[in-house]
């Protein structure tokens, strides 16, 4: 899986090992800046590593992952809602059994001239995977080391013009990231005010409402990222149906949260 993200004003893509060893049997020209990167020491992908993610910056990199479409996208499939995720998985289905119906019933011969099908089979089988494991991850039964940077095509919210302090959602959308606006680090004299954090809030709710997901568990974390560039929280999110309405319980929730968390980050 591959994410590509802007991050203080810079192009990046994030990618998982697991696509980098599918690309050293697949890809036969891979740019020597991403080999060397990876396989500086010698590397084994297993499944300690396979779903950890790799950052590439430079502009012939990222072109050369754009390029590689069997590579399924973060952005473009993870904030689709449950059901538009089942039904591409299930488009992509029928496809590789199209492919394996077709290549079983030709003679040798033809098989000889069609073994492309053989490798289309495979990146497709490949993409209908993550199509699962993105599915799972929705539904809560899937981890994934995702970066905790904000994501860039979400929403940024600073309350007022004179407002100190943005938040952003990250990548997974599980986190609210806050952070100051000079770009200095959080220091103990620093107090995010309660209806910041509580219109923050508010709008990732909305956010994840559009993706038919919900933030139900309200056992939200903080803490601050080790550089202090990031006061994080952190919440879990459920599936849910449409026609869901949110609760007196899940609203009053949210009041009771923030207001245990009061002003100041540093307790």
């Amino acid at each position: 899986m591959k994410i590509f993200n802007k991050e203080d004003g810079k192009e990046k893509v994030y990618v998982q090992m697991n696509d980098i060893g599918m690309m050293n049997s697949h890809v036969h020209s891979i740019p020597a800046s991403i080999f060397e990167q990876v396989f500086t020491d010698i590397v084994i992908i297993d499944d300690s590593n396979r779903m950890d993610f790799v950052c590439f910056d430079k502009k012939h990199e990222i072109d050369f992952f754009a390029s590689l479409d069997w590579i399924v996208d973060y952005k473009e499939l993870g904030y689709l809602s449950l059901e538009e995720l089942t039904k591409r998985a299930e488009e992509i289905g029928k496809r590789i059994d199209e492919i394996a119906d077709k290549y079983n019933n030709m003679t040798d011969a033809k098989k000889f001239e069609n073994r492309h099908l053989v490798l289309e089979h495979e990146l497709l089988s490949y993409q209908y995977s993550y199509h699962y494991e993105l599915i799972n991850l929705k539904k809560g039964k899937r981890k994934m080391p995702i970066p905790l940077v904000p994501d860039s095509e979400g929403f940024k919210f600073s309350g007022s013009e004179d407002s100190l302090y943005e938040v952003m959602p990250s990548l997974d959308h599980e986190h609210l990231l806050v952070y100051r606006k000079d770009g200095k680090p959080f220091t103990e004299s620093d107090s995010i005010p309660y209806d910041f954090l509580q219109g923050a809030l508010s709008i990732a709710i909305l956010e994840q409402s559009d993706s038919d997901s919900f933030m139900g568990d309200y056992a939200i974390n903080k803490k601050m990222s080790e550089d202090k560039k990031y006061f994080i929280i952190e919440f879990k999110t459920k599936a849910y149906s449409k026609n869901r309405k949110e609760s007196k319980k899940e609203k009053t929730g949210i009041k009771e949260y923030f207001k245990k968390l009061g002003n100041k980050i540093f307790k």
